[in-house]
């Protein structure tokens, strides 16, 4: 074995494809790796190989389906063909996939151990994880300009999904942890269906988003501009004439539950800015709801009046964010009593709830997604940056809880399979009175003897 262009070894530098193939040419068994690019024309299964470059599935599959089993591909893997039948990736993990079938209708499936680290959508597809132990679709990115006529549907759980183009996207079930639209993306629409979740949801671009799924926590930077040379601060209450009201949250609370609801009581009936009975409709041109400073970004929000015409609800679309600043506003003259005298303006600060735990840092020599020989050990240590935590850890991509290994020192991992194996690590981080850490995670392949 020599080093590289410079005759270095650099045994802690990052693997090239190019070293990982003439590692993988020269002491793997010679039916279980391909070093050149391969492409597929027809419906098969691909078993028990690794492709250390590129793997094409070729337009002329048409809309057969594809069974890739087993596999690992370090290139790039680019699906031109496959229809609804499937093209199904079964305990196997891809480095990059580039989805273009021109028609936009090929359905992907993970299912077991697999794992695809990044995902480009050039043209619509459907994207499905069943049975899922591994990773998944780690980062999928909607890049192509057919995806403004195209859906992309997702079904399954996706830690990141970004869009970079006008696109149509469905979350048909699961959850995505952050769905980013950037601006280049402005016009999108997203449909989140029953029982969906976006963790977060960052907005750079005009978005339409409809559908009864959840959004736990937006960001909109459309209609908010933000200076980095200024702090809003709070604007004062002035106070006013009008029915007096009292804010639950109080004003103050700290520690707010981010799932609950707001009300604000008046010991009167209350009406609006033009002497009528206050409505449901009235309640948007009344009362205000807004992120980190009273002039700060607005939160969306249904409202309701009860009967009595004294106790509005504000129930936000998206639950709060957590340890973070909140304003309710009564715009002045907006809200009056039987008489006619109208409140001034009158805000109320509370604050959510407290941090949560960082996740795990899994750091491992030699490093994380490195390719091992079959006798190689790896070490592998955790850290988080919450202290006082406690950390529990799996080997065999299940979601870890507090009934998983408990982490007390750095471990080592190998395998007693000569035909190579993949083992995917995932760890979260406990504390009493918080709630858990997101779930960490990274994966070593073991080579074949």
């Amino acid at each position: 074995m020599k080093g590289d262009n410079r005759n270095r070894y650099r045994p802690l530098g990052p693997l090239t494809r190019a070293e990982a193939a003439t590692i993988l040419a020269k002491y793997a068994k010679e039916q279980n790796i391909i070093t050149a690019d391969t492409t597929v024309t027809s419906s098969t299964t691909l078993s028990d190989k690794i492709y250390a470059n590129d793997l094409t599935i070729d337009r002329t599959l048409g809309d057969d389906d594809l069974t890739i089993c087993g596999c690992v591909i370090l290139g790039t893997l680019t699906i031109n063909g496959g229809g609804k039948n499937t093209v199904t990736l079964e305990d196997s993990v891809v480095q990059n996939m580039v989805v273009s079938k021109t028609t936009g209708d090929v359905r992907i499936l993970l299912s077991g151990y697999s794992a695809v680290r990044q995902t480009s959508l050039v043209y619509g597809a459907i994207l499905e994880q069943d049975n899922l132990y591994g990773e998944g679709f780690q980062i999928v990115n909607l890049d192509g300009i057919p995806l403004s006529i195209h859906k992309v549907t997702l079904a399954g759980n996706f830690r990141q999904v970004n869009l970079n183009v006008r696109s149509i996207l469905e979350q048909l079930e699961g959850s995505i942890g952050t769905l980013t639209v950037n601006a280049s993306a402005a016009g999108s629409s997203v449909e989140t269906n029953q029982g969906t979740t976006i963790n977060t949801a960052v907005v750079n671009g005009k978005t339409t988003f409809t559908g009864s799924g959840r959004i736990l926590s937006m960001k909109d930077n459309v209609t908010v501009t933000e200076n980095s040379d200024t702090t809003p601060q709070p604007l004062p209450s002035t106070g006013g004439s009008g029915p007096q009201p009292s804010f639950s949250p109080a004003d103050g609370a700290t520690k707010v539950d981010m799932g609950r609801n707001i009300q604000i009581t008046f010991h009167e009936t209350i009406f609006d800015a033009s002497g009528g009975e206050a409505t449901n409709s009235d309640i948007s041109s009344m009362v205000e709801l807004r992120t980190g400073s009273a002039t700060g970004a607005k939160v969306f929000y249904t409202a309701t009046i009860d009967a009595s015409k004294q106790i509005i609800t504000l129930d936000p679309v998206f639950d709060l964010t957590r340890s973070t600043d909140y304003y309710v506003i009564l715009l002045s003259g907006s809200i009056k009593d039987a008489d006619g005298s109208a409140i001034g303006r009158i805000s109320s600060k509370f604050t959510t709830g407290s941090p949560a735990i960082e996740a795990p840092s899994i750091t491992s020599y030699p490093v994380a997604h490195s390719l091992l020989q079959n006798d190689d050990t790896a070490t592998i240590t955790l850290t988080c940056a919450t202290s006082g935590v406690t950390m529990y850890y799996t080997l065999d991509a299940s979601a870890p809880s507090a009934s998983a290994t408990r982490y007390t020192s750095p471990f080592e991992i190998s395998t007693s399979k000569s035909g190579g194996e993949t083992i995917f690590i995932k760890a979260i981080a406990t504390k009493p009175g918080m709630p858990d850490s997101e779930v960490s995670s990274t994966f070593l392949v073991f080579l074949p003897k």
